[in-house]
């Protein structure tokens, strides 16, 4: 009897499971027609939720559009359809000099400087103290869309406030355009167009002082131009960049030419005994005329300059700069003598026959940079009016022109922050004057600069 209530116990066992996993999967299933009914009614609802936002893109006049939230605090905000970016600098700084710097029309306070101020205008040896802000700059930088075949177009505007106008009591400082420029880059060539620095003459030194050493050794400046550069590549182991293009020097008598100042560039980068140096030669060529100041005859004197200038990386720690040049006509390149009234000195007997400064110079700087935060740069400059003893000139042009304008400087800089800089800077000019006056200041700029 035993022998056969085994197989009728399996049975009843493998019946009861059987309907439980009957029932288990009848349940199941009734879930999963419930999830696939509620599924169905959110697939639905989209599908109008998209027909009514589908609907308000094609007519929406038909939706009542939804007002754009205020920004918090009452504050502004700028939007654009380009990438945009706010960078720049806050500076206040203290100047001290022993002698008058050279100014627009010698009457406005100005802590750019770059010559001793003529004897006769304010006297060479009026100290004075300045405390500024006005160099402190803003850029507005553009990033576009890129365009057919894989070029980037960006722009810059850069706006400072180193635009003194006097008053009978106070001095105030407006908005200065410096550079405005738009530019489209591919792989192998770019073209800008707008303000911005000239492109034949790209060497800068680091002075504090915000004019550089203009007129004092470094030559070129920022004006209106399109130029075209091309990178050819690795050519005998280091790489080749030309640049070509025209500009509008900013002078009357070039505009009144015709035509604009042509100039060129082309810098090669290698190493050389295992240091990284960049080589460059550029040069100008344009013309001036005289001819709207009523005198017989028509007077053209060319602009013309040649300029070669040097990059080396001696060390990890120390590096070496420097630029000569020479050319003739070059005041509104910030090279030779600035006050002149036309290009060039008149003969008072015969001012057709007027002939243009030529000036020959440069500078040398080096940049010792010992730790992250700390560095260290000095520098000497020279302008040297070449011509000199061949022109003919009245006493007055005499008093304001010079033979040679010298330049030395020393600064030391400390970043207390990622952001914060404070600076000092020692600088000393002599300007030799055709009339035989020597001007010298020595210059003590100290600086704190926020960079953001």
């Amino acid at each position: 009897m035993s022998s056969f209530s085994f197989p009728a116990l399996a049975q009843q066992i493998t019946l009861d499971d059987l309907l439980k996993r009957v029932e288990a999967v009848e349940k199941k299933n009734a879930d999963l027609q419930q999830e696939n009914a509620s599924l169905k009614a959110e697939i639905q609802a989209m599908q109008n939720n998209q027909a009514q936002t589908t609907q308000a893109a094609v007519s929406p006049q038909t939706v009542p559009a939804s007002p754009v939230p205020a920004p918090a605090n009452g504050l502004n905000f700028v939007t654009s359809k380009l990438k945009l970016n706010i960078s720049g600098f806050l500076r206040v700084e203290n100047v001290y000099s022993t002698a008058s710097a050279a100014t627009a029309g010698n009457t406005q306070v100005s802590n750019v400087v770059s010559y001793v101020a003529p004897h006769g205008t304010i006297g060479k040896a009026q100290k004075n103290d300045t405390i500024s802000a006005q160099d402190s700059t803003f850029n507005l930088n553009i990033a576009g869309p890129d365009i057919l075949g894989g070029g980037k177009t960006s722009g810059k505007v850069q706006v400072n406030f180193n635009n003194p106008v006097g008053s009978s009591s106070a001095e105030t400082y407006q908005p200065r355009l410096r550079l405005a420029y738009a530019s489209i880059d591919y792989d192998k060539w770019g073209v800008t167009a707008g303000q911005n620095w000239d492109f034949f003459a790209p060497l800068k030194t680091d002075t504090i002082n915000f004019s550089l050493m203009w007129r004092a050794g470094d030559f070129g400046f920022y004006h209106p131009e399109v130029y075209l550069t091309d990178h050819w590549g690795d050519i005998l182991g280091g790489k080749v960049t030309t640049q070509v293009g025209i500009i509008d020097s900013n002078d009357i008598y070039q505009d009144n030419s015709g035509a604009p100042v042509v100039g060129a560039y082309v810098s090669y980068t290698t190493k050389i005994a295992g240091k990284d140096t960049t080589i460059g030669a550029g040069g100008i060529f344009g013309t001036s005329s005289t001819s709207t100041l009523n005198v017989p005859g028509k007077n053209n004197n060319n602009i013309y300059a040649e300029d070669v200038n040097l990059q080396v990386k001696l060390t990890h720690w120390l590096s070496l700069k420097g630029q000569g040049f020479m050319g003739g006509n070059l005041a509104n390149f910030m090279a030779g003598p600035y006050n002149t009234s036309i290009p060039g000195i008149t003969d008072p007997q015969n001012p057709q026959y007027s002939k243009p400064l030529q000036s020959m110079g440069g500078f040398v700087e080096f940049t010792i940079k010992p730790l992250q935060r700390l560095e260290f740069n000095l520098g000497a400059g020279l302008d040297d009016t070449t011509n000199r003893g061949s022109v003919i000139a009245s006493a007055a042009d005499l008093a304001v022109m010079w033979s040679t304008n010298r330049s030395y400087f020393f600064n030391v800089k400390y970043s207390l922050t990622k952001d914060l800089t404070l600076g000092t800077e020692y600088q000393y000019l002599r300007t030799n004057y055709l009339d035989g006056i020597i001007g010298s200041d020595n210059r003590i700029d100290t600086c704190l600069t926020y960079n953001f």
